[in-house]
């Protein structure tokens, strides 16, 4: 049993890792798209995008 806990955990562990480095990714993609002048896309398209990747 303590050894199916552990395979868990180092499962939930990664993808909890990978989930936030995904996150960190996109919200740089985001601010980049916020910051760009001209705007390349407008907010709707954004957002929709946004699901879509996620």
């Amino acid at each position: 049993m303590p050894l199916i806990d552990k395979y868990w955990f180092e499962k939930m562990r990664e993808l909890t890792l990978t989930f936030l480095s995904a996150q960190v990714i996109l919200w740089q993609i985001v601010l980049d798209w916020v910051t760009a002048e001209p705007p390349v896309l407008i907010k709707e398209q954004q957002v929709q995008l946004l699901f879509h990747i996620m």
